[in-house]
């Protein structure tokens, strides 16, 4: 009798233990109170969305649930303070967005989203992910109060974008690879910026960082850029080869750059509005597909194994000593039919770059394949530049107060190249969806973009080593 007794019971707990793993709900469970949440707790895998009713104010614990499969969402919720999950350990869509008084995130055994989209969130300063989100896609953290990432573990993520976030002191995550986009931009001025595991990346941006940190990194498919940190070492020690534009610019306490590994940049190179840096050396670059711009105040330059510049060659400084003969020697035996200006003491090249170029220019053709010439302003005489004009062309400052260039550099090219030019800030990358419009009040409370940066072109995902050079 006790045996048949046990027999029932176990079966009697199966068929219950069957149901809460089964809960297959057709769309969205939008959760209106407390017992709502309460009711889904006899569910362990939700082949469903849930959504939280923007009325909503208090706490909601999703407890016993392991699994959603589609989108956990919580969008204008003004009174949502909290939301955790005891058990949760895997989600579809993890959607965040405007939850003005919400200051606990408690998800202790999140493993595993395939997307991250938390934006506006005023209160949230941490997060409490105990075992560390160890599998995601796509990351898109903004307009936060965090101060650290910790509990974000991937090692490998689609794209990673991580923008104003004005309290953000460190972010350091054990990647190894980003197939898309490694977008930091914005957030404080005192973050610390650390992958020491990252090898290999599609584009990579980095802005308003104090330090940054990327030793394993090997090769970038797409473009590379830094601008206006605040970091006065730049190393990539282990950096080979770039797909598309390297850019360095506008970082006012840059005084070293060191990639001694660089042999090619199959795009444009871009190093400009560095003010503390005087000595550059890329002895290893072999290759540059696209335009070079190397402009500041620059004493020693040295590109010992250059041979090779697809677009216009252009590098002034305001140093009288900077020594050109041997780029004007590459220039006379091989790069005869190329823009070329080589220039010292252009003392204007220490401005800072105007915000907002009016009418900017095109990208070079050789930056973009997509622009054909035809599509390139033939200049007529009143736009031609002459040199003696050429740091008010890089600069646009007044012509009137230049001094007259040095009368060696006027044997060189009698025009500056049209192409030469400040471009607009990249932008963040796509994730697929409409991007939010949030209002001016809420921007300036959170966040204030830096006064000007340059943008380096943006790449489309390819092969490895795709090319950016202009038939």
């Amino acid at each position: 009798m006790t045996f048949r007794r046990a027999i029932v019971t176990e079966i009697l707990l199966s068929l219950v233990a069957g149901a809460l793993a089964d809960c297959s709900i057709s769309g969205t469970t939008t959760i209106q109170s407390e017992a709502d949440a309460t009711a889904l707790a006899s569910c362990t895998t939700l082949s469903g969305s849930i959504a939280i009713a923007t009325h909503f104010a208090g706490d909601i614990s999703l407890d016993n649930i392991k699994t959603i499969t589609g989108t956990l969402s919580a969008r204008n919720v003004r009174g949502l303070t909290g939301l955790s999950g005891d058990s949760l350990e895997e989600i579809g869509t993890f959607h965040l967005e405007d939850l003005l008084l919400l200051n606990t995130l408690n998800f202790p055994h999140l493993t595993s989203v395939d997307t991250i989209s938390w934006s506006i969130l005023n209160d949230l300063s941490f997060l409490s992910f105990m075992d560390g989100i160890s599998k995601a896609k796509d990351v898109n953290i903004q307009y936060t109060f965090l101060n650290s990432l910790e509990g974000l573990a991937f090692e490998e993520v689609d794209t990673l974008s991580i923008s104003h976030n004005n309290w953000l002191q460190n972010i350091e995550i054990p990647l190894t690879r980003v197939t898309k986009d490694l977008y930091l931009y914005a957030n404080s001025n005192k973050l610390a910026v650390v992958f020491d595991d990252l090898q290999w990346a599609y584009n990579v941006t980095i802005t308003n960082a104090r330090t940054i940190s990327l030793p394993s990194l090997t090769s970038v498919n797409g473009s590379v850029g830094f601008y206006a940190t605040s970091v006065d070492e730049l190393t990539l020690e282990n950096l080979e080869t770039i797909g598309g534009a390297l850019a360095i610019s506008s970082n006012p306490d840059l005084t070293d750059v060191s990639l001694p590994a660089l042999r090619s940049v199959c795009g444009g190179f871009f190093i400009d509005h560095n003010p503390q840096l005087q000595e550059l050396y890329f002895d290893a670059l072999t290759s540059i597909c696209g335009a070079l711009r190397v402009s500041g105040n620059l004493s020693s330059v040295s590109f010992n194994s250059l041979n090779d510049v697809g677009g216009a060659f252009s590098l002034t400084s305001s140093q009288d000593g900077l020594d050109c003969s041997p780029f004007d020697a590459l220039h006379e035996d091989a790069w005869s039919n190329k823009d070329y200006v080589c220039v010292g003491g252009c003392t204007y090249h220490a401005l800072p770059p105007p915000p907002n170029p009016p009418n900017p220019l095109p990208y070079p053709k050789s930056l973009n394949p997509a622009l054909s010439p035809s599509s390139h302003p033939t200049p007529t005489p009143a736009s031609s530049t002459p040199l003696n004009h050429l740091c008010f062309a890089l600069n646009r400052v007044n012509p009137t107060a230049l001094p007259t260039l040095p009368t060696r550099c006027l044997t060189t090219s009698s025009t500056v190249p049209h192409s030469y030019h400040s471009a607009t800030p990249p932008p963040p990358p796509s994730s697929g969806k409409s991007s939010t419009s949030y209002p001016s009040s809420t921007r300036n409370a959170l966040s204030a973009d830096p006064a000007t940066h340059h943008a380096l072109t943006r790449r489309s995902p390819g092969p490895t080593g795709a090319s950016g050079r202009s038939s």
